[in-house]
């Protein structure tokens, strides 16, 4: 802007700040709101989101020219300068460096505090971004930080999902999907925004993957945790007792979402373990796919077990919850019991429980598969469930078993030969299930 022109919309700013939407505080003069005249003066705090579009296109800090991208990044930057504190300044970076321009950014902002101290702010802008995808800009993200270290990268997008945002904070990406799902984390000008939007895709695309969610996908979940790769989706549907259409389908999900990661010819080559853990324990409840029902032992929780390790044999599958935790990931001493039958009264009788609606010390699960019984263990003279399927108990459990279930994949990061199969040649065929 030509200096007599600035000095010129500085003075009509002053004059005629009612008709320019420009508000000036009593003491120093500084505007706290945008200015209507483009572009807005150095007096004025905030530049209106159509300047910053306009001027970022014509100094070129913006590659961007799909129309749906555009609109997303207008409403994103809406959405971010919302969140902001309201004296801090956002706009359009109006030199990019060259090194920025070939990294292909999508648009570049900086954000600047109350006290001057600013930054540039990288923005990618995706119109769908599934955690696979992430891989890619990760590897964008540390050729931009070798250039610049002190580089901040966030992704705006429509929606997404709780996956993809774990896989951005692990790379240190801020995000903002416009369902209000936001992560930014400055060191200067210092700043932290955290804000949950949806966990649900509201607009989900017509054609779904298939579900992680039901009891084949339970069956082939637990298979991938519990034995090493590599191994084929045949070798999978074989063992699970599934069919190999739904376990490719099932593994492209997978892949989609970066909890597997497949080879040559659709071999599974790696699982991430902890992850799909979690991911299965979204669409699972302990109490609620499992039939249950609470008791009460007239001598305590801890007696019971007793009578369980005594009595033999004794009508019990295996122990989940805080009592087989404690096994391998103690964190308190455990008071509810929970144990999966097959008959609730027979298992109650030799126990001597007795039912109640409420502060049940003993819970009696009916499983829903066989797959939740499935390769159980041996331990202190009590039949437990395996560790995958007491994680997924755990994470999905009351109190303080979702803390258990993590204290738990801990422990099976660090001890994976204690629990793992090395192969999964050998293991019995199961009866097959229809998806």
């Amino acid at each position: 802007m030509a200096a007599e022109n600035a000095v010129e919309h500085f003075s009509l700013c002053q004059t005629r700040k009612s008709e320019y939407n420009c508000h000036v505080s009593d003491i120093d003069d500084n505007h706290t709101q945008p200015c209507s005249i483009m572009p807005p003066c150095s007096c004025c705090a905030m530049w209106p989101i159509d300047a910053i579009m306009s001027a970022m296109d014509s100094a070129a800090a913006t590659s961007i020219r799909d129309s749906a991208e555009a609109d997303i990044l207008t409403r994103g930057l809406e959405d971010l300068r919302a969140l902001l504190p309201a004296t801090w300044k956002v706009e359009p970076a109006m030199e990019p460096s060259r090194d920025d321009a070939d990294l292909g950014a999508d648009a570049l902002i900086n954000l600047q505090d109350s006290q001057g101290m600013h930054c540039s702010l990288v923005l990618e802008v995706k119109r769908a971004i599934a955690p696979r995808d992430v891989e890619t800009l990760g590897g964008q993200l540390r050729l931009m930080r070798r250039l610049d270290p002190n580089a901040s990268v966030m992704v705006f997008a429509p929606w997404l999902s709780s996956r993809t945002r774990v896989l951005l904070e692990e790379l240190k990406v801020g995000y903002l999907d416009l369902t209000g799902n936001v992560r930014l984390e400055l060191e200067r000008p210092a700043l932290v925004i955290r804000t949950d939007g949806a966990a649900l895709d509201p607009n989900p695309p017509r054609r779904q993957g298939v579900s992680i969610r039901g009891t084949v996908a339970g069956r082939v979940v637990r298979l991938l945790a519990d034995v090493r790769p590599p191994y084929t989706a045949s070798a999978i549907a074989t063992v699970a007792g599934v069919s190999l259409p739904y376990v490719s389908r099932l593994l492209t999900q997978l892949d989609r979402e970066a909890l597997v990661r497949r080879g040559r010819r659709g071999l599974v080559v790696d699982v991430d373990v902890p992850n799909l853990l979690r991911r299965r324990a979204e669409t699972y409840t302990l109490f609620g796919t499992n039939k249950s029902q609470g008791y009460l032992s007239g001598t305590g929780a801890r007696d019971a077990v007793r009578r369980m390790r005594d009595s033999a044999p004794f009508p019990y599958r295996a122990v989940t919850g805080s009592f087989a935790a404690v096994q391998r990931a103690p964190i308190a001493a455990p008071s509810q019991l929970t144990v999966y039958v097959d008959d609730f009264d027979t298992a109650a009788e030799a126990m001597n429980l007795m039912p109640t609606d409420q502060g049940a010390d003993v819970v009696l699960l009916r499983p829903y598969d066989f797959v939740v019984v499935d390769r159980f263990e041996l331990i202190d003279g009590l039949q437990v469930v395996a560790p995958s399927q007491l994680v997924l108990d755990c994470l999905s459990g009351n109190g303080r078993m979702p803390a258990e279930g993590e204290a738990l994949l801990t422990w099976m990061t660090d001890h994976e030969g204690e629990w793992r199969r090395s192969t999964i040649e050998g293991l019995e065929p199961r009866a097959a299930v229809l998806p």
